[in-house]
Parts: structure tokens; sequence; C-alpha cells
């Protein structure tokens, strides 16, 4: 099962289609599956935002633990690496876009129905490295 991350705006991000010859961060409209997810955000425009993956797994976790063997570790810097890479493109997303503040929330794919659990303020900058909670809405400052 996958983690799901969805953005919700004033106005309504570009859309950047996911493209498994070039993986990178993806804005797409809500669809039939996931569209119940709008009550949580209480924004007039919801997206969904994927990472590199073309999930939204690698925006969830961020581990300083670097596991028991050298093989655990290099995989665990490679997997941080490329979430700090994802979480990049998604704070220029967010700097691009126009607004002053954002709702985020991270829930499991199937899940999209259930309300959250916990509500956070943070800054840009925050989501560079806090871990971002299963049913977690974040209120995002931007400016």
């Amino acid at each position: 099962m996958c983690f799901a991350l969805f953005i919700g705006t004033i106005k309504p991000l570009p859309r950047v289609p996911w493209s498994k010859d070039a993986p990178d961060v993806h804005v797409e409209g809500l669809t039939d599956h996931n569209v119940m997810v709008k009550v949580h955000l209480c924004s007039p425009e919801v997206q969904y935002v994927g990472s590199s993956e073309g999930c939204g797994c690698s925006f969830r976790y961020w581990s300083e633990e670097t596991g028991e063997s050298s093989e655990d570790r290099s995989e665990q810097i490679a997997y941080n690496a490329e979430t700090r890479r994802n979480r990049e493109s998604l704070i220029r997303i967010l700097q691009n876009s126009g607004e002053q503040a954002v709702n985020l929330y991270g829930v499991w794919e199937g899940d999209f129905d259930k309300a959250p659990e916990s509500r956070h303020n943070v800054g840009l900058n925050d989501l560079l490295t806090a871990e971002l909670e299963e049913r977690g809405c974040y209120h995002v400052k931007i400016s």
C-alpha cells in the first residue's frame, strides 16, 4: 500500500504528469477514486502530488538511522537523498504557486475518506526533514 499526499490551495497548481521515463515530482487533479479527500482540506482546489517513485511514499519517510550493515546504511543514505530531492522539488512547486500558505494531507491509498488524526503548523523549510504522519494535516506557511 502506498502513501498519498494531497495539496489544498486557493488556485489550482500547474499539472505535471507522471513520467516513467523521467521520474520526478508530479501534480495531478483528483480522480473519482480519491475525490473524497477534498473534505479534509477545506481548500477550493485539491491536487494529488506524487514523488519520483510514482506514489507519495518518498515524501513520508525520513530517517537519521543508517541501519546495521553497510548495505543497509548505503540504501538508507540513497533513500534519504531521493527523499530530499523530492521534498526540494515539492518546496519549489509551493514557492512558485503564488500561495501564501497551503494545506497538505497525507493518507494511505484507499483511506481517503478518513479524517486527519493530527494537525500541524509548519514552515516551508520544515518540509525538508519532517516525517509526514499518516493522516496528518499540515498547514504550511510559504510567505
